[in-house]
């Protein structure tokens, strides 16, 4: 991240993902760790989003996000709208690859203490 931080509480994160249960397991990891939250349920709808509101320090989407996954709403994010957020590809196998190589990392669910 381009920003220094006091602590990680400070982080605004951008949460982009279509199960409940994994939002609501999230947003629990989230809470304890005193972040910042704001909730997506699709791609569209993060798009909006980022459209009318300040970028976060980092975007988490789900690898399957609907109507465009994860690798094309970080690319139209970034390419249409200009806004370059550090972003995790939420999914089940960390090692799927984008087709461009971008630098994506990944996150693997289901969301745990230890895999944030």
């Amino acid at each position: 991240m381009s920003q220094e931080f006091e602590s990680i509480e400070e982080i605004k994160i951008l949460l982009v993902e279509n199960t409940e249960e994994h939002t609501r397991k999230f947003l629990e990891l989230a809470n304890v760790n005193g972040w910042t939250v704001y909730t997506q349920q699709g791609s569209m709808d993060a798009i909006r989003w980022l459209k009318n509101n300040a970028a976060p320090d980092l975007m988490i989407i789900d690898q399957n996000a609907s109507p465009l996954d994860g690798f094309q709403t970080t690319d139209y994010i970034q390419s249409e709208l200009k806004i370059n957020v550090p972003t995790l590809i939420s999914n089940y196998n960390d090692s799927q690859m984008s087709d461009d190589d971008t630098l994506l990392d990944f996150i693997n669910k289901p969301f745990s203490e230890l895999s944030l």
